[in-house]
């Protein structure tokens, strides 16, 4: 979980959202089972998947009938679009600035860089002080497939 959203002064959460950054990226159905696992054990019935790519049809099955609303990065934009001017101008300038496409490695605060796989291992996002930081995830099949089909 990345952000609990609270309706009310209640305590308890009623949303959680968890974000993914992957570049343009396919997010597959395995992340969005994962948040739904989250949920069913925090007991929670709402949630949002946000990534800077976008998802797999199957991803978008799971999502529909479990109450995840998947948000990608096209829509965000979309969204943000739709503010207020003001409101609009300033998280623009924040969400896009530099390279927002990249993942920040949360150790360093440093952008990660790309790793090309093998056909037996996905490709993967690292620190640039890996290994050394010890911050390295796998970007997925499904995203390494899209991402070699641009």
């Amino acid at each position: 979980m990345d952000i609990l959203l609270y309706q009310d002064d209640g305590g308890k959460p009623t949303a959680i959202v968890h974000c993914a950054a992957g570049g343009d990226c396919l997010v597959g159905v395995r992340p969005v089972r994962e948040l739904l696992g989250v949920m069913t054990h925090e007991k929670i019935g709402r949630a949002f998947f946000v990534t800077s790519g976008h998802f797999a049809d199957a991803a978008k099955v799971v999502a529909t009938g479990n109450r995840i609303t998947l948000i990608s990065g096209d829509m965000l934009l979309m969204m943000i679009k739709r503010l207020p001017e003001a409101a609009r101008t300033s998280l623009l300038e924040v969400a896009t600035e530099g390279d927002y496409k990249t993942p920040t490695c949360p150790a360093c605060g440093i952008k990660m860089k790309r790793l090309s796989g093998k056909p037996v291992s996905p490709d993967s996002w690292a620190c640039h002080n890996y290994p050394r930081c010890q911050q390295k995830f796998g970007i997925g099949q499904e995203a390494s497939r899209r991402v070699g089909n641009h």
